[in-house]
């Protein structure tokens, strides 16, 4: 058998990694992926009707002997398995000689040359995967193999899973194809953008040595460059924004309109109701918050800007002079020697904020409404209860991890995976290891063992719950089981 880090990197690798091995996190460069709202107060909605009595499904099984790993790149370095949004199907690449394919909840797809990661839509129901034979690249969707081209993008799914698009290329231009429809064809064009209404579809594209943002066919301003990773809509779709540059300088284009001149931006956030913008620039060696277009005070750093989920309230956490801070409608809260990056985090109910402060490099507590906690030697999944009322993490205690829900400390285990409250709040799970074999909790209960558990905890309609495990059949064999089981209540 597989010694436990073995083990570990085998999911961690595949990208749905149930134990975390990182603790505490100092505040640091994060991504310049933008996000519309704090993704730690979203709330899972149970989808109605999708069990209907406790079980257990054999999806599918890998054997380590014919899984191939490859990358977005084309080279086999890196691990790779994927599992639905919704945890219920899991997709993974395997090999037969010289070809290769895709296994599907145990189904084989057809054998290509090359096959590249997949996507699934966002309620899990499809899944789209590029492919490679001979010098022809396609689009495998639902198992059906779509028109040849002379090469291909990473696919992009509609919010609602109906709609997907990809960039594709025929001789030196490339275009936007949106359900198999080509569109017009440019130089070159950068990934498709779908509003969350999934009504408009935006991307950039290369005119003449220009670049220029097309959303539903038309053409926007030209300019020298526009940043493709920066364009996205606001959460009612209505607004449109992206970073441009001409003349060697940079700024914001929100709602088709020039913003200010800075060095740099990051963090670009619309608050949940669309009506609020904010970002972080770059002034200098210094950073400052630009809110509603109005300049807060440059500080050596500024990152994880915020909105509160009733859009009132907007927070970001600053350095001066080697020290840490929350910044809270323009208010300073305490210094510290760091703030963990991902926090502070608003309630649901936007009346409540939590963050992670660090007293040194190796501890630090949790701040609850302006409080300070217990002082432990990690943390991390820092999340309310959709009602607000309850506070849930995970902590590190020396060598052990606990969960610690309104203070009150849950049973010592070597790792803790992910934390879930029910859409009802009445209800916490999370996935633990001890001894080798991972449990799953409810509710403080310890429930049956499995070799992994590599999902959250779903909760569905009718006091039924459902997740993803795995039992080692051999060591090149894991099953991976749909579990779905009743809470007693």
């Amino acid at each position: 058998m597989k010694n436990k880090n073995q083990i570990f990197l085998l999911w961690a690798s595949a990208g749905i990694l149930v134990i975390s091995c990182s603790l505490l996190q100092v505040a640091g460069e994060a991504s310049a992926i933008p996000e519309a709202i704090c993704p730690t107060t979203l709330v899972d909605a149970m989808e109605p009707g999708a069990f209907t009595s406790a079980s257990v499904q054999v999806i599918t099984k890998i054997d380590s002997s014919i899984r191939w790993e490859p990358d977005q790149k084309g080279n086999d370095s890196q691990s790779y398995l994927q599992l639905s949004p919704n945890g219920r199907h899991v997709v993974y690449a395997a090999q037969d000689g010289d070809k290769k394919f895709m296994i599907y909840d145990g189904a084989e797809g057809k054998k290509y040359d090359y096959v590249f990661p997949p996507t699934f839509s966002p309620d899990g129901q499809r899944m789209v995967y590029p492919a490679r034979s001979g010098d022809e690249y396609f689009m495998v969707m639902d198992g059906m193999e779509e028109k040849g081209y002379d090469d291909l993008r990473k696919p992009v799914f509609s919010p609602d899973g109906k709609v997907f698009a990809y960039g594709a290329k025929i001789g030196n231009e490339w275009m936007i194809v949106v359900d198999g429809v080509e569109g017009i064809k440019y130089e070159d064009v950068g990934d498709p953008v779908f509003s969350p209404d999934g009504k408009q579809l935006a991307y950039s594209v290369d005119i003449d040595g220009k670049q220029a943002v097309i959303v539903n066919g038309k053409e926007l301003r030209k300019f020298d460059f526009i940043g493709n990773d920066s364009i996205f809509f606001s959460p009612n779709s209505k607004r449109l924004v992206y970073i441009a540059q001409e003349n060697n300088q940079q700024f914001i284009v929100l709602d088709d309109e020039r913003g200010n001149v800075y060095a740099g931006f990051q963090f670009l956030v619309f608050s949940p109701d669309s009506s609020r913008f904010a970002y972080r620039a770059q002034r200098g060696n210094k950073q400052l918050a630009v809110i509603d277009g109005k300049e807060e005070p440059e500080y050596d750093k500024v990152q994880f800007l915020c909105f509160s989920p009733d859009s009132k309230r907007v927070t970001y956490v600053a350095e001066e002079d080697g020290r840490q801070f929350v910044v809270v409608d323009g208010v300073k809260e305490p210094e510290y020697y760091g703030i963990s990056a991902g926090t502070p985090i608003f309630s649901p109910d936007s009346t409540r904020m939590a963050y992670i402060a660090l007293t040194d490099g190796s501890q630090g507590f949790v701040v609850v409404d302006g409080i300070p906690g217990k002082t432990y030697d990690g943390f991390q999944y820092l999340v309310f209860s959709p009602d607000s009322n309850r506070l849930a993490y995970r902590a590190q205690v020396g060598s052990k991890q606990i969960v610690v829900d309104n203070e009150q400390e849950g049973k010592q285990y070597d790792e803790i995976g992910w934390i879930t409250f029910s859409p009802d709040s009445k209800h916490l799970a999370y996935n633990a290891n001890m001894n080798g074999k991972e449990y799953l909790i409810l509710d403080g209960e310890e429930h049956e063992s499995y070799d992994f558990i590599i999902s959250k905890v779903f909760f569905d309609q009718g006091n039924l719950i459902h997740f993803l495990a795995v039992n080692r059949l051999s060591p090149q064999v894991d099953e991976i089981m749909l579990v779905v089981k009743k809470i007693e209540q």
